[in-house]
C-alpha cells in the first residue's frame, strides 16, 4: 500500500493506493509543485511485511484538458485515443489506457449525460470537477456493451473535465455524446 502525505507524517493525505491496477503492486500519480515536500508511506496490506522497491519518476503531464468544448448541449464528438498518454487513473474499470480529455462548462444547472455509445473499443468514461486531477464526480465502464455512460448534476457555470479512457490499455476511435 502506498500513501502520499503533504508536508510531513501528520500532513493531509494527497493520494492512497492498494493494488493498482491489479496484483500486489501499488501505483500513484500526484501533481506536485516545485519545492513541495511530501512523505511517501509504504505499508503492507493486512499486516503483511517484506522487501519492496520504491520507484519515483518525474512525469510531465500532457495538456489537460486537451480540448475545450463550447457550453452547449447536445454535442457529438469523434476522437481517437491511439497514440495518446495514460495520465489519469479512473476509479472504475482497469487503468492503463490512454485518454482524451475535454473541458466542458455547464450552460445551466441540470443533469448532464456523457456517453461513448457507438465507439469501437472498450471505453471507460470519468468526469472530474474543475480540473484533470480534481475530484471524480462519476465513472463508468460498460454501461451499454463496452460503451460507457455517466450522468452527473452540474451547476450553471461549473467546469468539468471529461476523460474518454481505455479499459486496461485499450485505445482507438470513439464517439462522445453530451446531453
Amino acid at each position: 500500500m502506498l500513501s502520499i502525505l503533504d508536508g510531513g507524517c501528520a500532513g493531509p493525505e494527497l493520494a492512497c493506493n492498494d493494488d493498482a491496477p491489479t496484483g500486489s503492486h501499488s501505483r500513484l500519480l500526484v501533481q506536485l509543485t516545485q519545492g513541495q515536500t511530501v512523505v511517501v508511506a509504504v505499508d503492507g496490506a493486512g499486516g503483511e511485511e517484506g522487501p519492496y522497491t520504491l520507484t519515483v519518476d518525474k512525469f510531465i503531464a500532457p495538456p489537460c484538458p486537451m480540448t475545450v468544448l463550447p457550453s452547449a448541449v447536445p454535442q457529438t464528438l469523434s476522437g481517437d485515443t491511439a497514440g495518446l498518454t495514460d495520465y489519469l487513473t479512473p476509479m472504475c474499470g482497469a487503468p492503463g489506457g490512454p485518454e482524451h480529455t475535454y473541458g466542458f462548462t455547464a450552460p445551466a444547472s441540470a443533469n448532464y449525460t456523457f456517453d461513448t455509445i457507438g465507439s469501437s473499443f472498450d471505453t471507460v468514461l470519468h468526469v472530474h470537477d474543475a480540473q484533470c486531477l480534481g475530484p471524480e464526480l462519476g465513472c463508468n465502464d460498460d454501461a451499454v456493451g463496452v460503451a460507457s455512460e455517466v450522468t452527473v448534476f452540474l451547476t450553471m457555470g461549473q467546469t468539468v473535465v471529461i476523460a474518454v479512457d481505455g479499459f486496461g490499455g485499450d485505445a482507438g476511435p470513439f464517439t462522445l455524446h453530451i446531453n
